[in-house]
């Protein structure tokens, strides 16, 4: 009789415990359904992260912007025009909304700003030979004279395989920041 107890309690352990690992397993099997759901577009933000959100060329420009940035100087990159022009508050409505989508939809490739202030000094637009192109012409246009009419320095960079300080040290001479 206490054979058939011990065989008994043995059998109900051995349930429990397969019980418990069934339970451990499909909380496991969802965890990773979850996350691979969470690398998949969903329908209503069918978006997913950019491996490298500069260009070779920009990357290369990058680096060797930072190492040889004046001190007071930080750099910022790919922001969007509206982030640091705005429309004249002269221009009547339906222009200002006309004014205002052209510059949604544009960004600088690199931002300089004061340090301790973080107001913008200069932009930079590396110039690659995706800018031969009409379109990317009339957006070049645009930019330069948005730039001009605000008073904004803009640099054009010829883009190449590698940078160096000659590419770099005249963007900041003193009257030319």
């Amino acid at each position: 009789m206490t054979n058939l107890i011990l065989i008994t309690i043995m059998v109900i352990i051995i349930l429990i415990l397969g019980a418990a690992i069934a339970v451990m397993n499909a909380k496991l099997n969802q965890q990773d359904t979850k996350e691979d759901d969470e690398d998949k577009p969903s329908e209503s933000h069918p978006y997913s992260l950019k491996k490298f959100i500069l260009t070779p060329a920009e990357y290369s420009f990058y680096k060797v912007l930072i190492m040889h940035l004046p001190e007071n100087l930080s750099v910022l990159i790919k922001i969007r025009l509206a982030d640091i022009l705005e429309v004249s508050k002269e221009v009547d409505r339906s222009e200002r909304r006309t004014a205002q989508n052209k510059i949604n939809s544009k960004h600088f490739d690199f931002i300089i700003v004061d340090k301790k202030t973080c107001t913008v000094q200069s932009v930079i637009e590396l110039d690659d030979s995706s800018h031969t192109s009409k379109k990317a012409q009339s957006s070049d246009q645009f930019k330069n004279e948005a730039c001009k009419a605000s008073t904004l320095t803009i640099h054009r960079v010829p883009a190449k395989r590698g940078y160096s300080a000659d590419d770099i040290n005249p963007l900041f001479a003193a009257a030319n920041v």
